[in-house]
């Protein structure tokens, strides 16, 4: 094995030890290792091995460039990371924010929960849908799952 044929074998080998994340990093990557390997080819050749190997690595080279520039395109990649943080964000807000479910102004237009009623007379109501763990106080070995949450507005007596 000549020095160019070592020299190609170890930059195949860390550039596929190396993890590419970004683009530019994916595309220099694969540039690499098709330069290796068309490099690695033009060595079999009977006649001018060295020439053929440098002629073939960097024609190998240079299409596989131009090929993972439009495949790792960093604008789509952009993109697609935007619309994910995006989703992960509302998902993030569902868990700080209660969705509220169900709401009235008054006993007439809309029935006030029975679970509540025995409790408060209220000038307007609001019942959120919520997801949060709360730790005990008087115990830090238990933790309480509350999923629901009532707002009791009391009525204007015309103050």
């Amino acid at each position: 094995m000549n020095a160019l044929s070592k020299i190609t074998v170890i930059s195949i080998s860390l550039s596929l030890i190396g993890c590419a994340t970004t683009s530019k990093e994916k595309i220099l990557r694969n540039t690499l290792m098709a330069a290796g390997v068309g490099a690695i080819y033009g060595c079999k050749k009977e006649n001018y091995p060295v020439a053929n190997a440098a002629l073939y690595g960097a024609t190998a080279a240079a299409i596989t460039g131009l090929a993972s520039l439009y495949y790792y395109d960093p604008e789509k990649e952009t993109e697609k990371l935007k619309q994910e943080s995006a989703l992960l964000k509302e998902k993030l807000d569902q868990f700080e924010k209660p969705t509220l479910i169900e709401q009235g102004n008054s006993l007439f237009k809309s029935q006030f929960p029975a679970s509540l009623a025995k409790l408060v007379q209220p000038g307007e109501w609001k019942r959120y849908r919520i997801d949060q763990w709360v730790q005990d106080p008087n115990n830090q070995n238990i933790w309480l799952k509350q999923v629901e949450m009532y707002e009791v507005i009391p009525p204007n007596n015309g103050n």
